[in-house]
């Protein structure tokens, strides 16, 4: 009868993990006036990490800079309005 509960924990458990950046994209830093984020080359997974940040703050994104490595990286900058 204990294991029942042990067991419906455990499989609920995977659930409570955050996410990797890799595993879902970029991640934006930032607060509800804007920020930045990582380029790793992946311009929509950009864009969706950057609107996703500022919707959380119901407000819409606006690209402002892009820092591009030649490497294949860089940073981009944005803002919430």
């Amino acid at each position: 009868m204990r294991m029942v509960p042990i067991c419906v924990a455990l499989a609920l458990l995977p659930g409570c993990a955050s996410p990797s950046a890799t595993a879902t994209g970029p991640t934006a830093t930032g607060n509800e006036r804007g920020g930045k984020i990582a380029y790793s080359g992946n311009m929509p997974a950009a864009n969706n990490a950057v609107r996703t940040h500022c919707e959380q703050f119901g407000k819409k994104a606006s690209i402002t800079q892009m820092n591009l490595s030649p490497e294949g990286g860089g940073t981009i900058v944005f803002e919430c309005h």
